[in-house]
């Protein structure tokens, strides 16, 4: 079994998100902002739907795009991430022109990034931590701050990391087209959905939009609602008393067999195992598959944050 421990609780400032956590697997996932991950201890590889594998190693940052489909592993020990997403409209705003949704940075940002770049990102990750709500250092005009200093270094990375054939307009569209089905899916995922009906509502084939969507995305459309209805099951099997008929229904599975078919191939148990194993937890403290998250005290979080801006500033 896998689990992933939430450190710092997800408090919210308007285009800005951050967490610190304990991950050990990730099932593959796409997020609408842009986000860095810095390893604090341990180390993780990145899957890319492209199908390249980056390492990220311990005091190293990842620079992932909106919409990157990604999946990550690490080892028994997991990895602990400082996780900072920002909005994408967030940047847009500070620039005179839009940049395509769909753009790539590999984790290997060696190759993109001054040494002086790095230090800095390690530096804003770590303080926007501590200064983010709730922590000791709360602050909001410090949280601002640091995150124009985070943009202005955003602005000057992703000229450098942007697909070349975004610039045609033929990739603009199908980025546009792909960015209205995945917002429709998100809001629709629990009612029976078809790609042939989303195609007739993009006034496109539906073999154009089949392989648009998995040369985007990285997967199936059929691979990316599954994935979708097995998050919404699992946190309902984690939250609620439902049973799991009602739950499949909720999550938009035809019946239970779906459900439990898809459980099988993405946590490698049954939704009634997986139920269980969430409860062991907080009885046990037992591991738990895929993407439950548990809070750790905020305590644990400080220690671990001061400890770590110590060493990465010495």
């Amino acid at each position: 079994m896998i689990q992933e421990y939430q450190v710092i609780e997800h408090n919210y400032y308007r285009g800005l998100n951050l967490f610190l956590s304990k991950l050990y697997y990730r099932a593959p996932h796409y997020h609408r902002e842009c986000e860095l991950m810095m390893a604090l201890e341990g180390e993780a590889d990145i899957i890319f739907s492209s199908g390249k594998v980056s390492r990220l190693t311990e005091g190293n940052i990842a620079v992932i795009g909106p919409m990157e489909m990604h999946e990550m592993r690490s080892g028994e020990n997991g990895v602990l991430l400082i996780t900072v997403q920002t909005s994408f409209a967030m940047l847009e705003y500070f620039l005179s022109h839009r940049i395509s949704p769909f753009f790539v940075v590999d984790t290997d940002i060696s190759q993109l990034m001054t040494k002086e770049e790095q230090q800095a990102l390690r530096s804003i990750c770590l303080d926007l931590a501590l200064s983010y709500p709730g922590m000791p250092e709360d602050d909001a005009g410090e949280c601002f701050i640091l995150q124009a200093k985070l943009i202005n270094i955003l602005i000057n990375l992703l000229p450098r990391a942007e697909r070349k054939n975004d610039d045609t307009k033929v990739s603009k569209l199908r980025a546009k087209t792909i960015s209205r089905i995945l917002e429709y899916v998100d809001e629709n995922f629990h009612q029976k959905l078809t790609l042939g009906e989303l195609a007739e509502k993009e006034n496109l084939s539906l073999s154009y939009l089949s392989h648009a969507f998995k040369d985007t995305m990285g997967i199936s459309f059929q691979e990316y609602l599954k994935q979708k209805r097995f998050e919404n099951a699992s946190r309902l099997l984690q939250s609620s008393e439902m049973n799991l008929l009602d739950i499949s229904i909720a999550s938009g599975f035809s019946d239970v067999r779906y459900m439990m078919k898809a459980f099988a191939e993405i946590a490698g148990c049954s939704p009634a195992e997986y139920r269980r194993s969430f409860r062991d937890y907080s009885e046990e403290n037992s591991r738990v598959a895929e993407i439950n998250q548990y809070y750790l005290t905020r305590e644990e979080a400080c220690r671990k944050l001061l400890e770590y801006r110590a060493k990465f500033r010495k």
